[in-house]
């Protein structure tokens, strides 16, 4: 699966590859202290127990090869991947932008699923050198491997599950972007989203009607993900072509409050009460952008009752320009990755206006109004 929340927060760094962090998230932990229950709770022998925790071990770094899979082919595409993050559940390489070719993001969205067919054929074929030299283990049940090749067969068969699940053409699964993606090659990413998202619907009916049947809360589980992912992405992608219509030009206030240093947070306050603006860029005495108050700072103001600080005593010294004929997409994911809370729009040396995050909210809500 590709695709900064607390739960990003909460983890640990194990290794970096390629200049990509592998991080453990701090549930993991969980999973390790609940099989060392069961191992104790079943009865394991030490035995039993050496093979089952060395196919823990060897899930979990499969699961590793599977992201770095899509985090490498997305630098080969000038992408670049924050992290990749592994959970209980599944694993996330954290891309910094989704790719804007399709044909880029069916490759980004194939490359785990074949590093999983290669490490199973990479198993099942080293599992064929080694005794008792069969087909299949001799064991049906992981608990009672007792030999190499059956542990090696083991790993061949997880890999091609692991492949088969991923291949499933609906979100988060990667056949939900290798769908999506074949689909914008002829019909556009929007409407590509939209039946790519109706594929998904029907499978999470089919895996929670089958969890139903079968007594598998699995199976539901899966669906309801689906079901929630599916969701997500549409929102995601309708957000994206709606700001892709649009440039800065289009939004940014032109007449905009200019604070100067000697100026208290009175000012932005009573302005962000009546609603008026929310985010201000600070002027120094020659008339230079020096600074910018965010409307987080404005509202610590107003909670600690120091409306009498000046401005220039607490401003964020970070300015950040773009130009005036960038996509509102562009600049919002800039917004969101770099927690920019005001953007200068110039042409050239000239300041023509600012972008806030609340004008690209109130575009998107116009948009929504005309759905």
């Amino acid at each position: 699966m590709t695709q900064k929340s607390e739960l990003m927060k909460s983890s640990i760094t194990i290794l970096s590859f390629s200049g990509i962090p592998l991080k453990l998230h701090w549930s993991f932990f969980l999973l390790i202290g609940f099989l060392i229950y069961f191992s104790q709770f079943s009865g394991f022998d030490p035995t039993h127990l050496g093979w089952f925790s060395g196919y823990v071990v060897g899930l979990f770094v499969c699961v590793a090869l599977h992201e770095y899979g899509h985090a490498l082919t997305a630098k080969h595409y000038g992408l670049k991947t924050k992290d990749i993050l592994i959970t209980p559940i599944a694993g996330l390489a954290r891309l910094e932008s989704l790719p804007a070719n399709p044909i880029h993001e069916l490759w980004i969205a194939l490359a785990g699923p074949l590093v999983n067919l290669a490490l199973a054929f990479l198993f099942y074929a080293s599992s064929l050198l080694l005794p008792p030299f069969s087909w299949l283990p001799e064991s049906m049940h992981i608990i009672q491997v007792s030999s190499m090749a059956d542990f090696l067969k083991y790993l061949g068969f997880i890999n091609l599950a692991l492949c088969i699940l991923n291949l499933i053409p609906a979100f988060p699964m990667d056949g939900g972007r290798i769908l999506r993606a074949g689909l914008t090659t002829k019909l556009g990413k929007e409407k590509a989203t939209k039946i790519s998202g109706t594929v998904g619907f029907v499978f999470a009916a089919i895996f929670i009607l089958g969890g139903l049947i079968f007594g598998d809360v699995v199976w539901i589980a899966l669906g309801f993900l689906i079901l929630f992912t599916a969701r997500v992405e549409a929102q995601v992608s309708w957000r994206e072509e709606t700001l892709a219509k649009y440039c800065a030009t289009d939004i940014m206030r032109t007449n905009f409050t200019r604070l100067h240093l000697g100026d208290t947070y009175a000012k932005p306050a009573q302005l962000m009460l009546q609603n008026a603006e929310h985010n201000f860029l600070v002027f120094d005495s020659l008339g230079y952008p020096v600074g910018v108050v965010p409307q987080l700072f404005i509202i610590d103001a107003i909670r600690n009752n120091t409306l009498d600080q000046l401005v220039m005593e607490r401003l964020s010294s970070k300015i950040f320009e773009a130009a005036s004929h960038e996509k509102l997409n562009d600049l919002s994911k800039k917004m969101d990755q770099q927690g920019i809370s005001l953007i200068l729009i110039k042409k050239g040396d000239l300041l023509l206006g600012v972008i806030d995050r609340p004008a690209i909210l109130n575009i998107l809500e116009i948009e929504r109004i005309r759905l």
